[in-house]
């Protein structure tokens, strides 16, 4: 059996911050940051310094390198992901 393909789309700040319900810049400000401490790993195999936020349509939070041909899956929702922080 193989892999389910997901549709991935990465967001702006602007978005984000609304699906959240917090301030603008909040979420590169002080989600983003905590993001990239836990998925240090991950962020690794991406081979770059700053990935982009993604969500597919259950939510479930990917990183992305900037031209988005390297996408991992963290396998936790960004709302389960905040409600654990």
């Amino acid at each position: 059996m193989g892999r389910k393909k997901v549709s991935v789309r990465f967001y702006d700040e602007e978005y984000l911050s609304r699906l959240l319900k917090m301030e603008r810049r909040a979420f590169h400000r002080k989600i983003k940051p905590i993001i990239m401490k836990d998925f240090q790993i991950e962020i690794k195999e991406l081979d770059c310094d700053n990935p982009d936020i993604g969500l597919d349509s259950d939510y479930i939070l990917h990183l992305g390198n900037p031209s988005h041909t390297k996408i991992i899956s963290t396998g936790i929702s960004i709302f389960e992901y905040l409600e654990s922080k």
